[in-house]
């Protein structure tokens, strides 16, 4: 990854050392990624708050179409999964649910797919939206398919270069310490 950033134009003592290195394993890596994120102001996110990153990475991935929709619908509902239960789970079942008809029905599957992006991209744009997390009590659902639907695709906030880098140190930060 560290190779990545060099080439995205971010660049930083510790990101060569980092780079420079074969296969490293966490003793070998893990002072110059901690400079890493120390120079960026990143800190290393509590668990959860690393699943979540990896939620909206995966839900990126799905609504910009750089996953096949099963697999990425069945990726988003993994990371629900351990992340939510109950109601809160069940609110994630559409994206199981279009996967499993994605699966079933070959000759749907450019609308079902369509459906799937669609859905990514909705519950992205609601994940970005403050007013409706504290509107919904806190608490992370996808976006339902209603009549608001280009409000909230316009309303989706595109990343620049420091936000980029912040995810994926937040996400190479997670694989390091829990994968």
């Amino acid at each position: 990854m560290a190779p990545s950033l060099l080439n995205e134009g971010f660049d930083s003592q510790p990101l060569r050392e980092l780079a420079g290195l074969d296969r490293p394993t966490l003793r070998d890596a893990g002072d110059l990624f901690d400079r890493v994120l120390e120079q960026h102001g990143i800190s290393v996110p509590d668990r959860r708050s690393a699943e979540l990153v990896m939620l909206e990475y995966h839900l990126e991935r799905l609504a910009s179409r750089d996953v096949d929709p099963c697999e990425g619908a069945y990726n988003v509902w993994g990371m629900a999964g351990q992340l939510f239960d109950g109601a809160q789970l069940d609110a994630w079942v559409g994206f199981v649910g279009l996967a499993s008809e994605y699966e079933d029905h070959p000759a749907a599957r450019t609308k079902l797919g369509a459906e799937i992006v669609t859905l990514a991209r909705d519950t992205l744009a609601q994940l970005r939206n403050p007013s409706v997390h504290s509107a919904s009590g806190g608490t992370i659902q996808p976006a339902s398919n209603n009549s608001d639907r280009k409000a909230r695709i316009a309303a989706f906030i595109r990343r620049e270069r420091l936000k980029k880098l912040a995810i994926w140190l937040a996400i190479a930060a997670f694989l390091v310490i829990y994968g």
